[in-house]
């Protein structure tokens, strides 16, 4: 019987980076699109979205002023890290963790700590991704440690000797939480700096999920992927097996790297895997587009946009609204839920940590960051979201 599943499982891998690579290789000739793409053969077919599970359209909605928000502070939550922690850093208008999403589709439950931690009770949560999955999954451990201040501790997870996952715990409800980088979701490497890429970058092996979600994967409740910050440096190099695809575009090439991501885990939940998988969409930047009379590259700004501003941000923002799409389009009919929190937090420069990344806040010569979020604040509303989509 072991010997029939390692057959089957080295079958599935190679018949996945052979569709894979055809599909990269027709692109580079011109001949086809991902779009239409629709002959990729996928373990399972699921007929219901991750949109549809819910049946609440959160792109469309409002922000509103929220009762009893933050549910936590920069100063009483000890898993924020000092780069997002705003508020001990000096900002002063906080007004900005005080708002909540409300779509427009649907009434939407109010998350407390003690709902929250009521759901999660008995699970493991792992949250996969870049430094703004990172974010999301400080926003899970402050929420979570609110509502026990004086039972959680830190958790980590070690593979040979080494830490690959670091997060928090609460022993007495059996609820662990923690934070696993990856930058990509499929495996990648560095490469090595020269004349020709003095920034450096990365091999992407888009047929290949990394090694850590694989392994952690099948004991988990609730997984969280999003990982799209490090696709667009021009000195990454994006491989199939050992083929290199030179002409590829970044958009492509996250589509593939999607597709992977979902044939894994749609075997995983043929097998061991009994949780719930769920992928937040592409979250914005606020550098490009100038904000209410602020200059490009900035963010300072202490508001929330109008519904007309957080369209030209969109609009402006065109590779993050190209990735929405492959996001919408890769998981339509897929049992990973798809909760995209991109067109929401579109509205919301505010919330960027700004200049707040140092204590004082940065020197006049240090860029904004307008990528990263304040904890608590806009991360806090993803998590209210994803709640409400565990309640259906």
């Amino acid at each position: 019987m072991g010997g029939h599943t390692a057959r089957r499982d080295s079958f599935e891998r190679r018949f996945q980076a052979a569709t894979l690579l055809v599909t990269a290789l027709l692109l580079e000739l011109g001949t086809c699109s991902l779009a239409s793409s629709s002959w990729i053969a996928w373990p399972s077919q699921s007929t219901q979205t991750g949109a549809s599970k819910w049946g609440c359209d959160i792109t469309s909605g409002e922000w509103v002023g929220g009762r009893n928000l933050p549910l936590y502070t920069g100063f009483n939550c000890p898993y924020v890290r000092s780069s997002q922690n705003c508020q001990k850093n000096g900002r002063q208008d906080m007004w900005f963790q005080k708002l909540k999403w409300r779509p427009h589709t649907c009434r939407t439950r109010r998350m407390t700590p003690k709902l929250l931690r009521n759901q999660l009770r008995d699970k493991l949560v792992l949250v996969f991704g870049d430094s703004v999955a990172k974010n999301f999954a400080t926003s899970v451990m402050c929420v979570l440690h609110s509502s026990s201040p004086n039972l959680s501790e830190p958790l980590r997870f070690e593979n040979r000797g080494s830490v690959v996952a670091h997060g928090m715990q609460i022993p007495r409800y059996n609820i662990r939480v923690a934070s696993v980088t990856s930058n990509f979701l499929t495996n990648a490497t560095d490469l090595p700096l020269s004349s020709s890429s003095p920034v450096g970058g990365y091999r992407v092996n888009l047929d290949q999920l990394q090694d850590d979600i694989l392994n952690l994967l099948p004991s988990a409740d609730l997984v969280v992927f999003q990982a799209t910050n490090w696709w667009w440096s021009r000195s990454n190099k994006f491989f199939i097996g050992d083929t290199e695809l030179t002409t590829i575009s970044t958009t492509e090439a996250y589509e593939i790297g999607l597709q992977t991501l979902r044939f894994f885990v749609e075997r995983a939940q043929q097998r061991a895997f009994k949780g719930t998988a769920v992928l937040l969409g592409a979250s914005p930047t606020h550098y490009d587009v100038p904000l209410q009379g602020v200059a490009g590259g900035s963010c300072q700004v202490n508001q929330k946009l109008t519904w007309l501003e957080a369209q030209e941000v969109r609009q402006g923002d065109s590779n993050t609204e190209r990735f929405r799409e492959v996001e919408r389009r890769v998981l339509s009919e897929s049992p990973i839920q798809y909760l995209d929190v991109g067109p929401m937090s579109d509205w919301r420069p505010d919330g960027h940590i700004q200049r707040w990344m140092d204590p004082g806040g940065a020197s006049p010569s240090k860029r904004d960051d307008c990528r990263h979020w304040c904890e608590g604040g806009v991360t806090d509303a993803w998590l209210e979201m994803l709640y409400n989509t565990l309640l259906h």
